[in-house]
């Protein structure tokens, strides 16, 4: 399939044995081990790529204007280099690391849910599979048990929402590199909380929502965890 500026496609990403990873090493391990995974996820994703902290050690990539094709080789690309570098611990040891990641392109339904959910499933297989590896996402797949209503308690939803409707409408546009404020009319919803990771930092973002209108307002931390 030849890529259109159309087509999009999410990443879900779990990052493997997290618990035990917090449980022998403490907490402190555990969030430079997201800091590492997110910085990887900046570094390596493109320009015009989305990535959000979906919860816990859950990220998700919304790859913009791609093919299955391509997606599967930028998905293959990062779970590699987040088993190929380990993550330095503050007493200096390497914690080898790995991922899981499901992988869902958008097959033309007007519901951004079904590719969240395809996402998803395709994850768990992955994990099921023995995790540190891509799956590709169909509806062939079972859903992933337990799941069904993990969007309804992210922070970064509505943000994600916001992207993948956007994206769903052909209005792509409007989002761009610069975080200039679009005018809104007086009637919209507001939320903010969840973060864009861009160039390694944590970036704050609030989207203004109105039917197909998105626009950020966006400032840098230092940070890249909450």
């Amino acid at each position: 399939a030849e890529k259109s500026a159309d087509s999009f496609g999410v990443l879900l990403l779990d990052l493997d044995h997290f618990k035990a990873i917090n449980d022998e090493h403490g907490h402190e391990a555990g969030d430079r081990a997201l800091q590492h995974v997110a910085g990887i996820l900046s570094q390596f994703t493109r320009g015009s790529d989305y990535v959000f902290r979906y919860g816990g050690e859950e990220f998700v990539v919304v790859l913009v204007a791609v093919e299955e094709r391509q997606a599967m080789v930028i998905a293959d690309g990062l779970c590699r280099r987040i088993v190929d570098t380990p993550v330095t611990l503050a007493d200096g040891q390497l914690l080898p690391i790995s991922a899981s990641i499901g992988v869902a392109l958008y097959d033309g339904h007007p519901d951004y849910e079904r590719v969240m959910a395809r996402a998803d499933a395709a994850m768990y297989q992955a994990k099921k599979q023995g995790r540190n590896r891509v799956v590709l996402g169909s509806d062939a797949l079972p859903t992933a048990p337990g799941r069904t209503a993990l969007h309804l308690r992210t922070p970064a939803m509505p943000f994600i929402r916001a992207l993948l409707t956007l994206l769903l409408c052909s209005a792509l546009p409007v989002l761009d590199a610069s975080a200039r404020e679009v005018p809104q009319p007086a009637e919209h919803v507001q939320a903010d909380g969840p973060y864009v990771f861009r160039d390694g930092k944590r970036l704050q973002a609030q989207w203004i929502c109105d039917d197909r209108v998105v626009s950020r307002k966006v400032k840098a931390r230092r940070d890249i965890t909450r």
